[in-house]
């Protein structure tokens, strides 16, 4: 089981400081600060508030980063280094929200809804292909698009029956989701059309679900859980063969994942 480690003053923050700033803040989240090679993720289960995490690439240790004031089911780095997540809404109205991982202290941008009004309550993941944001809705069990700067959500067809959720886009920005779990298929994601085509099985795990995905350095990490327990692992996922390798555990309510850079 990984350590949870308080962070310190100081500790890490030289390194998610990475390179200088190059653009102007937007209220009080400070973003355009380009990060280095990092992995979060950020407390979701259940709904209920918690934190933000670094977590180790090589052994999924994590060390908590600040906390958060709502949990957040979806984390996505976009091209600049700016950190976006939707909240865990239940049936609440759910928000995107965007921050600062340097220091999480997290803005709303504004509720997941579509143009007739509907609300996206449940956004189990999201991602940035290029500088499209897309998310999964659990509305319509389908991929959306979502406008970064309001929330606003564009249903685009496609999608298949799911739970847990993952969506990851790639380098070359093509998008991969694990709507069936560890045990089901892995699929990619046609971003015009929302339509997703079958790829390899997945294997290697004894989860129920893959909560949430991302890539870093072309590798596809993911967050296995068994559904209504406090159990989540780190895992790779191979996007040729299914295969999924465990790395460790994860603290106990970890929802969601987002890496840089892809």
């Amino acid at each position: 089981m990984s350590i949870v480690r308080t962070l310190i003053l100081g500790i890490n923050l030289a390194a998610l400081a990475g390179l200088a700033a190059c653009a102007p803040q937007r209220g009080d989240a400070e973003v355009g600060t380009r990060p280095p090679t990092i992995l979060v993720a950020a407390d979701g289960t259940g709904g209920v508030a918690g934190s933000l995490y670094e977590v180790a690439l090589d052994d999924s240790e994590s060390t908590e980063l600040g906390s958060l004031p709502v949990g957040f089911t979806g984390l996505a780095f976009d091209g600049r280094g700016d950190l976006y997540g939707v909240e865990s809404g239940g049936g609440a109205g759910a928000q995107l929200w965007l921050m600062d991982p340097r220091n999480p202290d997290p803005e709303v941008i504004g509720p997941l809804v579509d143009a007739t009004g509907g609300a996206h309550s449940q956004m189990p993941d999201i991602t940035f292909s290029g500088a499209i944001l897309f998310g999964w809705t659990e509305r319509s069990d389908g991929p959306v698009t979502i406008d970064p700067e309001t929330g606003e959500v564009t249903t685009l067809g496609g999608g298949t029956s799911s739970h847990g959720s993952g969506l990851a886009a790639d380098s070359a920005d093509a998008i991969w989701s694990a709507p069936q779990g560890p045990t089901g298929q892995l699929f990619s994601v046609d971003p015009e059309t929302g339509q997703v085509n079958p790829g390899p099985t997945l294997s290697g795990s004894f989860r129920e679900s893959i909560n949430s995905m991302t890539f870093v350095n072309g590798t596809l990490y993911g967050v296995a859980a068994n559904n209504g327990a406090d159990q989540k692992d780190l895992v790779t996922i191979d996007t040729e063969s299914g295969e999924i390798v465990l790395i460790g555990s994860l603290p106990a309510r970890i929802d969601s994942l987002a890496g840089f850079p892809p």
